[in-house]
């Protein structure tokens, strides 16, 4: 079951259909807390869902920033973040623009690593 993106599975589970044994994030969902990490038996692994905003190469800072400080501001609206909460997804805004990219680079590396290592000669 996906971490923090678990639209359909966590209504599942909760109606008793599924039996959730664990989270694939890198931390426990605040969805399901006493649900385990598969890191916790499959040291190292981590496989999560994610959202984000992009902008063209070459966007001026000031509005890049200024996106990123709106798009905090509505992703932590109580009554939003609710809503996403009773489909099984958690919200969790990056720290800064900086934080995104880092993030979105290592995920670009991680995949092309893996596809790298599934090609067949």
């Amino acid at each position: 079951m996906p971490g923090r993106d678990c639209v359909n599975s966590i209504p599942q589970a909760r109606a008793g259909k599924l039996r959730a044994i664990a989270v694939t994030s890198a931390r426990r969902s605040k969805l399901l807390p006493d649900i385990p990490e598969v890191v916790e038996t499959l040291p190292g692994y981590s496989v999560e869902p994610w959202f984000g905003l992009v902008a063209p190469a070459g966007t001026p800072q000031p509005i890049i920033s200024k996106v990123f400080k709106d798009a905090v501001q509505i992703l932590s609206d109580k009554d939003l973040v609710a809503k996403f909460a009773a489909t099984g997804t958690e919200l969790t805004p990056s720290d800064s623009p900086a934080e995104f990219k880092e993030m979105l680079d290592k995920e670009v590396d991680r995949w092309e690593r893996f596809a790298a290592k599934r090609q067949k000669p």
